[in-house]
């Protein structure tokens, strides 16, 4: 086939091409053949041969098959796309009249559902051209269409349906103009349009309902679709039109769009109109047509709710109707919110008012006897509503006693079912255990959190409810042990004293007390009840204890806190020092029942701190005698760690300086002899270190490990210092020296054994030391599976919303994770006494003896052999800290000397990772690809907290300052800050800086120097080596480029002169890069006139940048270069009119999305402005000419 060929052998070879590439006989080969003659015949035949072929497939007497009339409209559609302004008049002419004809015509070959969306496509084509300003009937013409039949109907529909989602929704018209031009027209002719659609839904719904009357299944069935796709027209338009239109016919579409719900094949359609309707953000003024959803329409939803409730099986369409459903009834809510004034309804009585509440909160417990997740999720978020309104919560819903009801139906949801036993439409929604349970835990605490709304309301009646349902909850576990003396985990007890728990938690932080009142009353009887309840059950006893601490809350509130307290402490007393044999099977419920204990000791003395103080010695006490009994295991570690921490909150409050240093004392003092030999060993080669922790032998099990009792003290160690480093307050206003914490005298003593441990931990990494070490410990601190997970979005959400998960029955550990776990904590917890120190000791810290030599021979020790998730560690616990809290006077000496030292490394670090990643090793094993995901996401999450950090040496601010529309605002020099203009002022700080920047816009050395060299730049042609290739790091390095900037403009102009070019470079090269982002491409363009303005008056160089750009226009550069000659280098003002030349000036330089690379761009050109009258009094509709073909014939391109 070649252009030479007859017209009727090119179509009919062109036919066969097409009917051969969806033939499944044939093979791959020559489909591919097939596929190629397609795309040379629409790339290289001219514009006529496409049209007569295209005018061929889809005439209406064509024998060919369907895939080639779609092939047919296809290639019509190309040839307006990409040529219609190439046509001749007359071409156009035969195009519209075969189209029209097209859609006027009810042949049967037209009938296929998608032949008609590709004939509805070739119509928007032809719109979007022409429409308003040269085919002023179209309207008309579609509504005429309209009146010949249900295909012709239908493929209208289609055709406004992809005219709004273009034009309107996803504005993917390219042409600004155009887009606007029709957008305009299309809400001047909404008055007719909208109506025009509630026409068709309306007769269309008669003619189903008549011949369903009549039994005439397959014609009613016909006539399905076109009512859907009216639907989805109505559901679009909501999206954007005024809501005043909705009025029309007194909310007719409301009415028909309820009444709607009750048949199947039009429900989904309408229930996602009025979501879509109750959705639109706009004012209450412009919403009150949704208010009439609450009137008549609202009776159709609760019975449309009753029946899909109680009678819906489950399955994917029901399932995503009853979610949709619910959704409408939970936005009804905010409706119902938003005009409740003055005790009743907007335009409603008060009698009505209170029967519309009723009626819609008798639905919402409706549907709370569903037992799908999803719509237990959207209903909560409407009680919550409601429960938040003054008006309705306490004038309406307590006179109808709502809230026990309420109560008694949403405790029993926030009991967890074992995925295994769910019921079906939960099913439906979770493919695993993992996303039900993420989801469930986020659902309960929603509906938590909804308890405390209704406990703000009416505190008595909540908790009373809660009072019988902990009575309840006692009585049933007294029955129980009568047969079965322990709860088993998991068992419908175990969640029910779960539930309870969080219940009771919820009720009680929303009382509102006074003093000796009768409700506080029964609280202490239930505080007796729960001290009194006799078990020796731990999971029960662990769930007193929670019980207890909740309703502590009433000790604040009584005249004798003293009685009960003293009881209620001695009870939990009592559970820290239970003790058990190994082999006991209670062994690991009774450890997590006394950890459970010391850690509500903390909670206790943060919320009631003057309740403790009077027992602050006998917890002193207990302290050391469950230290004194710690076995070689160190099982009481964990426990007395607890009751320390305890015992710092309160000595926060103490009024005497001199008694909380000697708090201090004693809790370090334990710990002196551990840190002498740990000293002994650190300070030592690291063989002793490796013998030490046991990590120059194989692993063995975990209770015969002979270095077991070694790694407990090295861990008690640093986590006391770091227990005292993090409960203990920033300064003491009781002491004699201005700023100086009780911890300082004894933490600054050992904070040398903590740096030289970060030092020998550091050394792990080192090749030198994981040859003497035994090869199950050789990847000690390289990433742990929970790191992993979080990186790779894993859900680890479920874990940390159950509060319960210490309950839960775990695997036995692995001796080598453990050990890896204890050298991780030690590591980590080291550099977190050191972050602390800085806020906590202050100056003293800083003032450290040899501090910067100290720190590069520790710290940074072995760094480059450290993997990034630990760099990244030392840089997020203690670089961050230790830049922020370092005072004026120590930036000299100690802090830039340390900074410089980091930044060197950093900035080796990241270019050597970025270079690598082309050239890293392909992994075999099956999660390969989740490894060089993770590779990705550190990498990427490395080179951003490293420009975070940057940013915050040279500014106060943390933040990028970014405008409404995306573009980095002008940075002026006062945001820089003293430190800031310090490093700046540094040689080597500078050049650290400006090259992380550098990097961080995609640049290096070698593309730099290409750029210099070359004579037109070409983007195919740069060196391979790779920058910093992500686009938030280059969003980040593009606001801080600003500020270096307009520094070195102002104060080192020499500096200023030889970055300028490179700078420039580096924007551009990010534009390339990530100019397809549109929020890295307004702070790239802003900083790149930026560059250009401050430097260009000194320095030629950049002008030559720009003109060895590909594709520039010349011209208009020398005219964009003079007007930024003409002004003021130093204004800080930001030109629009300058920033847009720019943009079409490196128009060719901007990157494009994968997507859109190879994309052949449709041609769309302006037509004649319209003018918009302020009021549309036309009616295109019913009174509107028909089109005009003379006008079309005179219009000449």
């Amino acid at each position: 086939m070649n252009l030479d060929t007859p017209i009727e052998t090119v179509v009919q070879q062109l036919a066969n091409a097409v009917d051969l590439t969806m033939d499944p006989s044939m093979s791959q080969e020559k489909r591919h053949e097939a596929y190629r003659l397609c795309d040379s015949f629409k790339n290289e035949f001219p514009l006529c041969v496409q049209c007569q072929c295209a005018l061929y497939f889809t005439s209406d007497g064509s024998q060919y098959t369907d895939i080639v009339r779609h092939f047919g409209l296809q290639l019509m559609e190309h040839c307006i796309k990409f040529r219609w302004y190439q046509m001749v008049q007359e071409d156009k002419l035969l195009i519209f009249s075969t189209i029209m004809s097209l859609v006027n015509s009810a042949s049967p070959a037209l009938q296929i559902n998608y032949l008609k969306d590709a004939l509805a496509r070739v119509v928007v084509e032809m719109i979007k051209r022409e429409w308003p300003q040269h085919w002023p009937g179209m309207l008309n013409e579609l509504e005429y269409a309209t009146t010949l039949g249900c295909c012709q109907t239908e493929t209208v529909m289609l055709i406004f349906l992809r005219l709004i989602e273009d034009v309107v929704l996803l504005q993917t018209v390219d042409n600004a103009a155009r887009r606007r031009d029709i957008s305009k027209e299309i809400q001047m002719s909404m008055s007719k349009i909208f109506p025009f659609f509630i026409n068709v839904i309306d007769n269309y719904c008669r003619q189903y309902l008549e011949f369903l009357s009549r039994n005439e299944q397959n014609a009613a069935n016909a006539l399905v679709r076109v009512i859907q796709l009216a639907l989805a027209n109505i559901g679009e338009l909501f999206e954007f039109i005024q809501l005043s239109h909705v009025n029309f016919k007194d909310c007719y579409i409301i009415t028909v769009l309820c009444s709607l719900l009750d048949h199947f094949n039009f429900r989904q359609s309408a229930v996602d109109c009025l979501l879509i309707l109750l959705s639109r953000k706009c004012k209450n003024e412009e919403k009150e047509c949704v208010v009439q959803l609450l009137d008549q329409p609202l009776q159709q939803i609760y019975l449309v709710v009753h029946n899909a409730i109680s009678r819906l099986e489950a399955n994917e369409e029901n399932n995503i109707f009853l979610k949709t459903l619910s959704k409408v009834v939970s936005m009804l809510s905010y409706v119902l919110c938003a005009f409740w004034k003055d005790n009743k309804l907007h335009n409603f009585n008060v009698e009505k008012s209170e029967k519309i509440l009723f009626c819609y909160v008798d639905l919402l417990q409706v549907c709370l006897f569903h037992d799908s997740l999803n719509v237990i999720t959207n209903i909560n978020q409407a009680w919550c509503i409601l429960f938040k309104n003054p008006e309705i919560s306490k004038n309406i819903l307590l006179k109808q006693n709502y809230i026990p009801k309420w109560f008694m139906l949403v405790s029993k949801k926030l009991i967890k079912i074992d995925y295994k036993n769910l019921d079906p439409f939960t099913l439906l929604d979770f493919t695993d255990e993992e996303s039900y349970n993420t989801v469930f835990y986020h659902t309960r605490s929603e509906i938590v959190e909804t308890i405390r709304c209704a406990s703000a309301i009416e505190n008595t009646m909540m908790f009373s409810v809660t009072e019988n349902l902990l009575k309840t909850c006692m009585e049933k576990t007294s029955i129980r042990m009568k047969v079965v003396p322990l709860c088993e985990q998991d068992s419908a007890e175990f969640l029910e004293w779960e539930v309870m728990v969080l219940i009771l938690d919820g009720v009680m932080s929303k009382l509102s007390l006074t003093l000796d009142s009768e409700i506080v009353t029964r609280g202490l009887r239930l505080i007796e009840l729960c001290l009194q309840f006799d078990t020796r059950d731990p999971l029960i006893l662990s769930f007193l204890l929670s019980s207890i601490s909740a309703l502590f809350v009433f000790l604040t509130s009584t005249s004798w806190p003293s009685e009960y307290l003293h009881v209620t402490l001695n009870k939990m007393c009592e559970y820290l020092i239970l003790e058990c044999h190994p082999d006991d099977q209670l062994c690991v419920p009774i450890k997590d029942l006394k950890f459970h204990s010391a850690s509500l000791f903390i909670k206790l003395s943060i919320k009631y701190p003057n309740l403790l103080l009077p027992v602050f010695d006998k917890l002193c006490s207990l302290s050391d005698q469950l230290l004194s009994k710690t076995s070689k295991t160190g099982d009481n570690l964990a426990v007395c760690l607890r009751l320390q921490e305890t015992l710092l909150v309160l000595n926060n409050h103490v009024p005497d300086f001199y008694k909380q240093t000697q708090l201090i004392k004693h809790i370090l003092e334990p710990c002196q002899l551990m840190w002498q030999k740990v000293q002994s060993i650190v300070s030592g080669p690291p063989e002793g270190l490796l013998a030490y922790l046991g990590l120059d032998r194989p692993p063995v099990d975990f209770e015969s490990d002979p270095c077991l009792e070694n790694r407990n003290h090295l861990s008690h160690c640093i986590n006391v210092l770091a227990c005292v480093m993090a409960r203990s307050n920033t300064s003491s206003n009781l002491s004699k020296i201005p700023n100086v914490s009780p911890v300082t005298e004894h933490v600054l003593l050992l904070l040398p054994n903590v740096f030289l441990i970060i030092k020998n931990l550091n050394s792990l990494c080192s090749d030198n030391v994981k040859k003497m070490m035994h090869p199950s410990y050789t990847s000690v601190l390289e990433i742990f599976p929970q790191e992993r997970e979080a990186l790779l979005g894993k859900n680890i959400v479920s874990e940390k919303n159950d509060p319960f998960q210490n309950f839960r029955q775990k695997p036995k550990p692995d001796p080598v994770y453990k050990i890896k776990l204890a050298i991780l904590n030690a590591y980590e917890g080291c550099l977190n006494v050191l972050g602390k120190s800085c806020l906590l000791l202050g100056d003293q810290f800083y003032a450290l003896q040899n501090f910067a030599p100290s720190f590069e021979a520790t710290i940074m020790s072995d760094a480059d052999s450290l993997p990034h998730v630990r760099i990244r560690t030392v840089m997020k616990n203690f670089i961050k800290p230790f830049l922020i809290n370092c005072s004026s006077k120590y930036y000299d000496t100690v802090l830039i000397p340390i900074l410089n030292s980091f930044l060197a490394h950093m900035l080796i670090r990241l270019s050597i990772t970025w270079k690598n990643i082309p050239e890293r090793e392909e992994y075999d094993n099956k999660d390969g690809d989740s490894e060089e995901l993770l590779e990705d996401m550190m990498i990427r999450l490395l080179t951003r907290e490293y420009l975070d950090l940057v940013r915050s040496s040279l500014t106060s601010s943390n933040e990028s300052k970014t405008s409404p529309h995306g573009s980095v605002e002008e940075i002026p020099n006062s945001d820089l800050s003293e430190l800031g203009i310090k490093l700046l002022r540094n040689e080597q700080s500078r050049h650290l800086i400006v090259e992380s920047i550098l990097n961080g816009l995609s640049w290096n050395t070698s593309i730099s120097q290409f750029w210099k060299t070359c004579q037109i730049f070409q983007w195919d042609n740069r060196p391979v080596s790779h920058p910093w290739c992500d686009s938030q790091s280059s969003f980040k390095a593009t606001s801080l480029s600003q500020i270096v900037v307009r520094h070195l403009a102002t104060e080192d102009e020499r500096t200023a002169m030889t970055i300028a070019p490179d700078l420039l470079i580096a924007v551009l090269e990010s534009l390339h890069w990530f100019g397809h982002h549109d929020s890295n491409m307004g702070p790239l363009l802003a900083t790149c006139l930026n560059i250009y303005e401050t430097y260009r008056s000194k320095n030629n160089q950049l002008l030559e940048v720009l003109k060895k750009l590909p594709e520039i226009n010349l011209e208009t550069l020398e005219r964009f270069d003079k007007w930024v000659m003409s002004e003021d280098p130093l204004n800080n003002k930001v030109n629009k009119g300058k920033r847009e030349m720019l943009k079409k000036i490196l128009a060719g330089c901007i990157g494009k999305d994968v997507s859109q690379t190879h994309k052949c761009k449709a041609e769309l050109r302006d037509l004649p402005r319209v003018l918009v009258p302020k009021i549309c009094t036309t009616d295109l509709l019913e009174n509107g000419d028909d089109l005009n073909i003379n006008k079309l014939q005179e219009y000449k391109l």
